[in-house]
């Protein structure tokens, strides 16, 4: 037996079969490819909504700030009724991955409405009654927000009966304490979804728009009225 050829095919076997597992790892679906579902990965399930004309090709940057859950800025959107350039509110609906809120800058995004999404109904109600409960309430902050909307999301599920310390933010959770009052988080979601029941989309009011990340990447949304 030639123990050198045999070596040197072990050797060719591992090598590719490392390629092709690189290659695996690192592909990033994105909804721009021919099979359509790199939307349903990469935002998980968002149900329904639709693809902003003028916001296909956008430039978002991400910083923190006291004020919500992220600072977003967005260049390179083209005239349209629903989102202009410039920096918004941003918040999270998968806690589960990580994002660069450091100036972190991404580049590609495609931007989709839920205005008139039904099953957008309660994460849409928070955030249109979100500056009211800040108001009336001193010691609800952004935290308390932003729990409630991963608590309103279905993926990935967010059970505030059954968190992992472990597994939240730094900023959510530290030393094994909640960094956000649970019981005005619940109540918060209660209300939400009281007032859901009636909600309806309006050209004043408030709802979310989606920034498709991709897939490995937190998705983040932003607030908007129509224009």
């Amino acid at each position: 037996m030639n123990t050198k050829v045999t070596i040197r095919t072990i050797l060719s076997i591992l090598y590719f079969s490392l390629i092709l597992f690189v290659i695996t790892s690192c592909k990033s679906i994105t909804s721009t490819d021919t099979d359509d579902e790199g939307l349903e990965d990469s935002l998980d399930t968002v149900e329904e909504v639709e693809l902003i004309p003028g916001a296909g090709n956008v430039t978002l940057i991400v910083n923190k700030t006291d004020r919500s859950y992220f600072s977003l800025e967005f260049l390179e959107i083209e005239e349209n009724n629903l989102i202009e350039n410039g920096e918004g509110e941003g918040w999270c609906i998968d806690w589960e991955s990580p994002i660069n809120s450091q100036n972190g800058t991404y580049t590609g995004i495609q931007l989709y409405s839920t205005f008139g999404v039904e099953k957008w109904n309660e994460l849409n109600m928070l955030l249109n009654m979100k500056d009211q409960l800040m108001a009336q309430d001193s010691s609800i902050s952004y935290r308390e927000i932003q729990a409630a909307i991963w608590a309103l999301r279905p993926r990935p599920a967010f059970d505030l009966d059954n968190m992992d310390m472990e597994s939240l933010p730094l900023d959510m959770a530290q030393s094994g304490e909640l960094l956000f009052d649970l019981a005005k988080v619940k109540e918060i979601i209660k209300a939400a979804k009281v007032n859901a029941k009636s909600f309806s989309y309006n050209e004043q009011g408030k709802f979310a728009i989606i920034a498709e990340t991709p897939a490995d990447i937190q998705t983040v949304i932003t607030v908007v009225s129509k224009r």
